[in-house]
């Protein structure tokens, strides 16, 4: 598969993925009742079906990762926020305003500039554990704290906060993905390690999207599904692109034009 077929992949992957996100909105405002109190998501058909789509974009968003580089995949994976607008407008009956609907196209203008600047890619190296995992330790520890201030009753804008937590955990389960690849793929030969792959990538992979699920969950229930998805699609780009260069290796095409139009796609 060519990183361009693998971006295409990743596109389809992040329609399912914000179909679910919406699916588990509609499911916490019914989960709502009359007198304050709550039912178990897990009782409400319409949330158990997200979980099950956003499942499956998971495990598509997983294949396309193996074909291209992560930061060019999560850049892909923003385009998906068009969808997540028209189900919030015809879906959530949330209102969109004229600068997200601009956002929104240029997320799809930033796809293209993708496919047009992906090309062959050099032989991923075997990454450093040491900075992997550290890396990762102290993005855990950002995700923690900003869960804590948006769970408090006096936060201020708590979509916005619990948005950059969970992004922040399925940031890390992303970029680990492409780290298991690293350490255990057949690129990893010479110095890969399947202890690592299995014993650390993998459970942290799982770790960051179940806990970045469960603060998405919070996020809904205090703001809009606009306002918490975005804010934790961005966060999530940024953390494994930044964590792409930093601890794998990855890094801009040589050639110029390729590797602006390459930013260009990385815009929020």
């Amino acid at each position: 598969m060519s990183p361009t077929e693998a971006i295409i992949l990743a596109f389809v992957a992040t329609v399912f993925l914000n179909l679910g996100f919406a699916l588990q909105k509609r499911g916490a405002t019914l989960a709502e009742l009359p007198d304050g109190g709550r039912r178990k998501l897990i009782t409400i058909r319409v949330w158990r079906t997200g979980l099950f789509v956003m499942l499956a974009g998971w495990a598509i968003y997983f294949v396309s990762a193996r074909f291209a580089p992560i930061s060019v995949i999560q850049s892909a994976l923003g385009a998906g926020l068009a969808a997540l607008a028209l189900f919030s407008v015809f879906y959530l009956k949330e209102k969109v305003s004229a600068v997200e609907w601009a956002a929104f196209v240029a997320m799809m203008a930033g796809v293209l500039l993708l496919g047009l600047s992906a090309g062959d890619e050099a032989v991923a190296q075997v990454p450093s554990a040491f900075s992997v995992f550290g890396f990762s330790a102290a993005v855990a520890a950002g995700a923690a704290g900003l869960f804590w201030l948006g769970r408090r009753e006096s936060a201020a804008r708590p979509g916005v906060t619990l948005g950059l937590s969970a992004g922040l955990l399925i940031g890390l389960g992303s970029m680990h993905i492409k780290a298991l690849y690293n350490f255990a793929g057949p690129e990893a030969a010479a110095g890969g390690s399947d202890l690592i792959a299995f014993g650390l990538c993998l459970p942290l992979v799982i770790a960051g999207n179940v806990l970045g699920i469960v603060v998405v969950q919070y996020g809904f229930r205090k703001g809009r599904a606009l306002v918490v998805v975005p804010v934790q699609q961005v966060t999530n780009k940024v953390i494994v692109i930044i964590g792409g260069i930093l601890t794998l290796g990855e890094s801009l095409p040589a050639d110029p034009i390729d590797a602006g139009m390459r930013l260009a796609g990385f815009r929020p």
